[in-house]
């Protein structure tokens, strides 16, 4: 396809767009594992480092205070504290942060006897936390509960739920996610008139497809029949998961043997509820389970194992589908086509990239903010991309590259061969 723009002619010819089945590291998506801490202990940093997953950008750092449920936490165990997250922020792990009092599924055992104990332990974790503000993916739970799962405490109800919140959201800041253990908890926390995404309080679940109502997250009761603050049958809770999740990641642990849904039912519920992230040690029994079936379907991904489907669609996945040369206004544009085929929104703002590498291999790049921020879950959008006024005339090659604006990392395209950056095809300027 060819113009001439300016007493300039231009012709373009479009590489072939292939779709990639490679797992992306990509930022906030995919896989994680946990790391356990307890606060009184000093870790060994020079060990974990050998400890850390390579392939993995996200860490879930679980922190235990249980050490302190009848007294204020030590200055030496606040130094801890922001030793482990410079540790994982140094590292360029974004953090999943949870903090603890038990860890063997004894909440009512091991948490404070009065909640003025957990806000002031909130209150006095709250400044190093901010520290780490744009290394913290998101915070789950409210400290409180068995494996701090918000279940088996003494603190949940309505009252104590809503000023442990509070206390929480005004310790961590304004900016960072925090996620509570299900739909009815969040409900609680929010009036009906709540607009999802505002409070940035979202969900996670580590009950995935244990039963029919994820270990007790979902009711009988569909939602007409049952009040707001109830919980709410299995059908309805997916759906409003999957509304909270269009602002605020969504993830979990996927556990048990149960026979809840076949892969193709199974990746029908992460769409739905826009599944970002997943644990990749627990439940070993699921994992293995969807890693020996097989996806069927068009494409690409057929007949691939269901584990390496489910961990590349986790979050956003971004694939370019077509590149044309267009004249708008009198100007030479590139129009490009993005299909997000990932099981979440992509949430970031990001800048695209037009990069013109000339035969000499001297390189022009434009630049252009672009609002990607909310394209959904099998959702495209069309970007009209300016081609700059290239000196010298001759052979161009055209590639597009996606940053995220608030820290610059690189978001990898899902179009073979897999790279930084993607070849669009070849620009002759004469």
């Amino acid at each position: 396809m060819s113009f001439t723009i300016r007493k300039k002619h231009i012709r373009f010819t479009g590489a072939e767009l292939l779709e990639s089945t490679e797992y992306l590291k990509n930022p906030s998506r995919g896989w994680y594992r946990i790391y356990p801490f307890s606060l009184e202990e000093r870790p060994d940093f020079d060990e974990l480092y050998w400890c850390l997953c390579a392939e993995e950008g996200l860490a879930l750092v679980m922190v235990d205070i249980g050490a302190f449920r009848a007294r204020a936490i030590s200055e030496d165990a606040l130094a801890t504290f922001a030793d482990i997250l410079r540790f994982f922020s140094g590292h360029n792990k974004e953090i999943i942060l949870r903090v603890v009092y038990d860890r063997e599924g004894r909440g009512m055992e091991r948490e404070p006897d009065f909640q003025q104990t957990v806000e002031g332990h909130m209150r006095q974790l709250g400044p190093v936390i901010r520290e780490f503000t744009e290394s913290i993916f998101l915070v789950q739970g409210l400290l409180i509960g068995s494996w701090g799962e918000m279940h088996d405490s003494r603190f949940l109800a309505k009252d104590r739920l809503k000023k442990l919140a509070q206390v929480w959201r005004d310790a961590i800041g304004s900016e960072i996610c925090i996620a509570v253990r299900t739909p009815q908890q969040w409900r609680i926390l929010h009036g009906q008139e709540a607009t999802p995404g505002e409070s940035k309080i979202g969900l996670f679940d580590d009950g995935m497809f244990g039963s029919e109502d994820n270990l007790g997250t979902y009711g009988v009761f569909g939602r007409k029949d049952a009040g707001w603050e109830e919980r709410w049958r299995r059908e309805d809770e997916l759906s409003w998961i999957g509304e909270i999740a269009r602002f605020v990641p969504y993830g979990g642990e996927a556990v048990g043997t149960s026979e809840v849904g076949a892969l193709p039912e199974v990746v029908a519920e992460m769409r739905q509820t826009g599944l970002t992230y997943l644990n990749r040690t627990h439940d070993m029994r699921r994992l293995e389970a969807w890693k020996q079936s097989t996806w069927s379907g068009s494409g690409v991904w057929n007949g691939c194992n269901g584990l390496d489907y489910i961990g590349c669609h986790m979050g956003y996945r971004l694939v370019v589908r077509k590149a044309e040369f267009k004249q708008r206004c009198g100007e030479a544009c590139l129009i490009v086509l993005i299909e997000n085929v990932g099981f979440a929104a992509f949430r970031e703002k990001a800048s695209l990239s037009l990069i013109f590498e000339a035969e000499n291999k001297e390189r022009i790049c434009g630049t252009y903010p672009c609002d990607m921020q909310g394209i959904g879950c099998g959702e495209q959008m069309q970007v009209c991309l300016k081609i700059p006024d290239l000196k010298p005339e001759g052979a161009y090659a055209v590639s597009i590259q996606v940053r995220r604006e608030r820290d610059g990392q690189i978001v990898r395209f899902a179009n073979e061969p897999a790279a930084d950056r993607v070849r669009l095809g070849m620009l002759v300027v004469s």
